[in-house]
Formats: C-alpha cells, structure tokens, sequence
C-alpha cells in the first residue's frame, strides 16, 4: 500500500520471488498508483487464499494489481483453483513488458489463465504456454488472457492451452484490443 519502487539490478532471470511449497498464498500484491515492481520473477504463486479471515475473490497467483506498474517482470509456473488470473489479475495500472508462462488453472470457470484484465492496461507482454489443468466444463474463457475492460496492446499470445472454452490465446468481453498477435493456442471448443 506504500508508493515504492522494487527492481532488480541483475533482471528477472536472476532475482526471484516465489511462493514456497505448502503455501497458499500469491506471490505480490500492488495496491498503491505510485507502487512500481521491476526486473523481476514472480513464480510460483497460488491464487486462492484467505486474507484477514476471510477467502478473498481468488485473484492473481503471481500478482495481484489494484494500482500500480508492473514492467520487465516473468511470471512464471503460477497456480489458481477456480481462480481469476493464475498468472496476474489487473484492476487498474499497467503491466508491460512483462512475460506470463506456464501457469496452470484448475477448476471451472476459468476467467484467464495467464492474466485476467478488468482495467488498466497490459502492454508489450506474451503469453505462452499457460493451460487448464481439468477440462470438465465448456464454461472455460481465455487460456493466455481474459479481458473484460481495460486496455491490451501489442501483445503476443500463443501455445497457451484452454481445453473446452472460448478464447484459447484471448478471450474479450470488453475493453480494447489492438496490435496484437494470436497464435497456435489451443481449444476443443469455440
């Protein structure tokens, strides 16, 4: 909730935050216009969990963005259980620059495995090799991304995974999509 500033001073194929095993918990949560998290991995997040006692909406396992920028970062092998965004979950803010991978969704729906943006804007970003674990239902929406308003821009989306759903790369319900490239995804069922 404090406006600071994070990055790395060797990238983010050196400096990593992760979740340890066992725990159920996301990796980052950004809550403040000014906070700025930069050069780094985020991995092995979970997006189920409770927060002051309380489960909270199942957002964002590696990052959770309320407000803020998130640039230059991978997010990377990221788990959700019926979750909203394995990968990262934007309200408002950015991310840019960033790589989202192989994440996993378990349960249905899935409402983005990779990302799911509400608002803000995710730019320059790709979106590879995210998948649904179970594929039980058809009620399932973007295997790379799921945008429901906000902004995404010059973004690549390809090898992502959905099983039974709509929108294997991106699915799109709202908000603006422009310049970007989908690719080789995957989906039984469009």
């Amino acid at each position: 909730d404090k406006a600071i500033t994070v990055e790395s001073t060797n990238g983010a194929a050196v400096t990593k935050l992760r979740r340890n095993t066992g725990g159920s918990y996301r990796v980052l949560k950004l809550n403040n216009a000014g906070a700025v998290v930069k050069r780094l991995t985020l991995e092995n997040g979970y997006a189920y969990e409770l927060e002051n006692g309380v489960l909270e909406v199942r957002r964002g396992g590696g990052a959770y963005v309320i407000a803020g920028a998130l640039a230059d970062c991978t997010i990377a092998n990221c788990l959700g259980d019926y979750a909203q965004g394995a990968g990262f979950y934007l309200t408002s803010g950015l991310v840019t620059n960033c790589v989202v991978k192989d994440c996993v969704q378990n349960g249905i729906p899935v409402l983005g495995i990779g990302g799911h943006v509400a608002g803000g804007e995710v730019v320059d970003c790709v979106f590879s090799g995210n998948r649904i674990a179970a594929n039980v239902s058809d009620n399932n929406w973007g295997g790379g991304l799921h945008l429901a308003s906000g902004t995404v821009r010059r973004c690549v989306l390809y090898n992502n995974q959905l099983g039974f759903g709509r929108g294997a790369g991106m699915s799109m319900v709202g908000g603006l999509a422009e310049s970007c490239v989908i690719s080789n995804n995957i989906t039984q069922y469009q």
